[in-house]
């Protein structure tokens, strides 16, 4: 036998990731990812100016279009001179390319006039904001809001015509108009 020494250990020091450190790695990826995606998901802000805001509610009141949702209101505070409202919204990214300088907007809210009785469905879904697309051309973010809906939307024939008189007489908004007995559109 003899009587050497052993050698001293060699210590090597491996870098390695511990696998307590996998799950909370894995939860980071996943998180990231529907991070993205719900960033990839979501639709242009737009702003809308009308009178007044009457029903419009934040988070509950939804922007459509031929009775589809196409939005929704995240949004409203009144503007710097407190004469108007800013409703702040966001659309769905299908219709961003549909939003442009000729769109309008405008609150439907219960209405009875002469010609007949409109938006009766709000009464249980709640106000609503329509939407009518007008011509296609550049997105754009700011829109002042009409205070009634149009007569003639931009998928409609139809021509609008501003008539000037001296006296109001019995004429209202919704009062028929007639050519030779039939009716031919409303004031």
């Amino acid at each position: 036998m003899t009587n050497s020494e052993p050698e001293p250990p060699t210590l090597k020091r491996t870098r390695s990731v511990s696998p307590v450190w996998i799950l909370p790695i894995i939860a980071l990826v996943i998180a990231a990812a529907l991070a993205w995606q719900a960033w990839l998901e979501q639709g242009p802000s737009i702003e809308i100016t009308f009178g007044d805001a009457s029903g419009v509610k934040p988070g509950k009141t939804l922007i459509r279009y031929k009775d589809v949702d196409v939005g929704i209101v995240k949004d409203v505070k009144l503007t710097e001179s407190l004469s108007k409202v800013r409703v702040f919204a966001e659309l769905d990214p299908d219709i961003a390319d549909h939003v442009s300088a000729d769109t309008r907007f405008w609150v439907v809210t219960p209405r009875i006039t002469l010609s007949g009785v409109s938006g009766l469905n709000t009464l249980l879904s709640g106000v609503y904001i329509e939407m009518d697309p007008g011509k296609p051309g550049r997105f754009q973010r700011t829109f002042q809001g009409l205070d009634v809906a149009p007569l003639v939307r931009s998928d409609e024939k139809g021509s609008r015509f501003n008539l000037i008189a001296d006296e109001l007489g019995s004429l209202d908004v919704g009062s028929p108009i007639y050519h030779r007995q039939i009716k031919v559109g409303e004031i």
